[in-house]
């Protein structure tokens, strides 16, 4: 009967700590996180609780979360908004009668692209987690989207008067790419705009459609376009060089032709050698000029490395032409791209 007594203490104590540890949890554990969908309604927020091993890492993951509800990824959008900020920078385009990007929208992450708020991280020390809910509120989401459609497709129609007046191809192409940067933006914010609100897809069919022909049309102009490369050194060293530039030109769309060529690519690369003690180095540094039919610049890019070493001389050559293939890889041609 003492066994008993003792043991039914035992449970009792059990019962108390946990029922106090429960409590203190309560006490500090935010309603969010217990009660997610009390704090914020299904109906009116679109909602994901994140969490990792510090902050940014639970926003990074709540977001992501957020991205899946609107059925894109959170790379995707991150190539949105670097696209949007590459243009942004790019200042402004003037035509007689307009001026593009008359508004400054800034767009500098992902959860500003899906209008996303955050609450006030919470740190467990138990699992040592932090843990963050992000949300959006959807009426007032879909009228920030309503908002920023407008004025891209405000912003694409300036560019397209623009492209009215524009007689060089190579100059044309570069409006048809930032047109296509804002068409694929639009789209994006029209697809979040009738997730949150299915009954506004009937509204937007027909900016839809005409969005749709704009990377269409960007990619034709550029098929037409066909460019022939000229090596100022001769040298076979300099073949890498060369062959890098034909297969960026087609990766970005263009044509590459030997004959007849409405353009000519002007590739001029330097190579200054030094010794030191440490061994040979060389100090690379290239211009590339595109001419068109009649012999004007429609283009530039030239770029001067810093010094590579290598232990011969024809390695340190190696190292330093790899370097120039890589930054083509990178970023010649990047605004046609």
């Amino acid at each position: 009967m003492i066994k008993s007594s003792n043991k039914l203490n035992v449970l009792l104590y059990i019962a108390l700590v946990a029922l106090s540890v429960s409590h203190a949890f309560c006490d500090t554990c935010p309603a969010w996180l217990l009660n997610t969908e009390g704090e914020f309604p299904e109906n009116e927020y679109v909602r994901a609780v994140g969490s990792g091993t510090n902050e940014k890492a639970c926003r990074d993951d709540a977001i992501s979360a957020i991205s899946l509800y609107f059925d894109t990824k959170t790379d995707v959008v991150s190539s949105y908004v670097s696209e949007m900020s590459e243009i942004a920078r790019d200042g402004k385009n003037q035509s007689s009668d307009s001026e593009t990007f008359k508004k400054d929208v800034k767009i500098s992450s992902a959860s500003e692209f899906f209008c996303t708020s955050f609450t006030q991280s919470y740190y467990d020390k138990k699992e040592d987690k932090y843990y963050c809910l992000a949300y959006i509120n959807k009426r007032d989401a879909a009228a920030i989207y309503a908002s920023r459609i407008s004025f891209l497709i405000e912003s694409i129609s300036s560019y397209q008067k623009l492209a009215l007046g524009e007689m060089e191809p190579f100059v044309l192409v570069s409006v048809f790419h930032k047109e296509t940067v804002l068409a694929n933006l639009a789209v994006q914010y029209i697809k979040n705009l009738v997730t949150l609100y299915p009954d506004e897809s009937s509204r937007y069919k027909e900016t839809l459609s005409k969005l749709s022909c704009i990377p269409n049309d960007f990619a034709a102009t550029k098929k037409n376009m066909t460019f022939s490369i000229f090596m100022v050194q001769e040298e076979k060293i300099y073949d890498p060089i060369f062959t890098s530039c034909s297969k960026v030109l087609e990766n970005t769309g263009f044509v590459y032709s030997i004959k007849d060529a409405s353009y000519k690519v002007v590739i001029s690369v330097s190579c200054i050698e030094e010794s030191y003690d440490a061994g040979p180095f060389i100090r690379p540094s290239v211009e590339v000029v595109v001419l068109n039919s009649e012999g004007e610049g429609v283009y530039s890019y030239s770029k001067a490395y810093p010094r590579t070493g290598a232990k011969t001389m024809d390695k340190a050559y190696t190292r330093a032409l790899f370097k120039i293939q890589k930054d083509f890889e990178e970023n010649l041609f990047l605004e046609y791209r």
